[in-house]
């Protein structure tokens, strides 16, 4: 799922909730481990750990201020119950539109799900 577009300069929230069968899960060292610029170098100093929102529901959170326009990619992990997990998610940066002086805004399009299976699948909120 995509974070949504974002003008140049301006802050992106990177948000990401763990969950068991949609249920909010603790987590262990939850962390942003690349972000890949438009070029497609890394943005340097990763992996970082995210900061708590809510810990009850198990939601953590990064800033970035990025500074190219394009499309990036962000990957993150996490462990639970010893069992590490990745994500990706991807945002784009672009130049603010003239018209009607709006500026563009990125929304959260889906919350993330850390199932039982044995190979489960998690997605950025």
């Amino acid at each position: 799922m995509s974070l949504g577009s974002y003008p140049l300069g301006v802050m992106v929230r990177i948000p990401l909730q763990v969950t068991e069968g949609h249920i909010p899960a603790e987590a262990e060292n939850v962390r942003v481990d690349k972000i890949y610029k438009p070029d497609l170098s890394l943005v340097a100093g990763f992996p970082k750990n995210m900061k708590v929102l809510d810990i009850q529901n198990s939601v953590y959170y990064y800033d970035l201020t990025p500074t190219q326009l394009g499309n990036y990619v962000v990957i993150m992990s996490f462990y639970v119950s010893s069992r590490k997990y990745s994500i990706i998610e991807h945002f784009s940066v672009q130049n603010v539109s003239s018209s009607g002086g709006q500026l563009p805004v990125g929304k959260p399009s889906a919350s993330p799900v850390v199932g039982t299976a044995t190979n489960p699948s998690a997605e950025a909120l």
